[in-house]
């Protein structure tokens, strides 16, 4: 009996110690994130053939995330996407490593950008995503005040 409440009881205790790690790492995360990102390049492909930025591809384009998970994008200030997005965990394949994972509600029409994928970099200036493929595509945002 007593050993059966002591598992019980490491159960619950493991329960509450993962949740509560889970909600701290989304909310630093999402903290991180929230803001008026210009994109600023796009660069990748089979044997990094690919180098788009707005003066390539003719478009400013923004990425607004907000503190409550609502995103939009904007081309040239047109806004032509706008929802919401998640954060999670996923297994990078860079480094083998878990790292945040950027998901939005809709698919954004734009092969020159990612806007979904692994964040591989964060400041309060700078923002990396990748789409977390072999031969795939990164996205260097700068952080607008």
């Amino acid at each position: 009996m007593v050993k059966m409440n002591f598992i019980y009881i490491m159960v619950i205790a493991a329960s509450l110690i993962c949740c509560s790690s889970a909600n701290n790492t989304k909310t630093l995360i999402n903290n991180n994130l929230v803001g008026k990102w210009k994109w600023v390049s796009t660069n990748g492909g089979i044997a990094s053939q690919i180098h788009k930025t707005p003066l390539t591809i003719d478009k400013n384009i923004k990425l607004t995330l907000s503190k409550n998970y609502i995103f939009s994008i904007t081309e040239n200030t047109n806004i032509v996407l706008e929802g919401t997005y998640s954060l999670s965990q996923k297994k990078s394949i860079y480094d083998g490593e878990m790292k945040t994972f950027i998901h939005l509600s809709d698919n954004y029409e734009n092969q020159n950008i990612v806007v979904t994928g692994i964040v591989t970099f964060i400041s309060n200036a700078e923002l990396h995503i990748s789409d977390n493929k072999h031969d795939g595509l990164g996205s260097v945002f700068k952080k607008e005040n």
